[in-house]
């Protein structure tokens, strides 16, 4: 893809392929595509790049609520609440 002045941009998809249990396991679906995240009320962040999201994802901590948006396999929008709430979650280092 192109930007307007004809440079190249490079844009990723997140796309869902394996759902584990967890804090996502019965909110994602295999198929589903990340396209923002909001964290605790903050401010949407969309994102075309990988390291954007990984960015995000390493500012969750425990309790925090994370919205996602998520576009299903037809292509419908939806906003999926993620309660980060267990210490199983978390690797912790001694």
């Amino acid at each position: 893809c192109y930007d307007e002045q004809m440079r190249l941009r490079i844009e990723e998809e997140f796309e869902v392929k394996q759902v584990n249990m967890g804090a996502a396991g019965n909110k994602l679906k295999i198929g589903d595509k990340i396209k923002g995240i909001c964290i605790n009320d903050g401010e949407w962040v969309t994102f075309t790049r990988q390291y954007q999201l990984i960015d995000q994802l390493l500012c969750v901590r425990k309790d925090d609520s994370v919205q996602l948006k998520v576009v299903d396999s037809n292509g419908n929008e939806r906003t999926e609440t993620i309660e980060f709430n267990n210490d199983s979650y978390f690797v912790t280092y001694d």
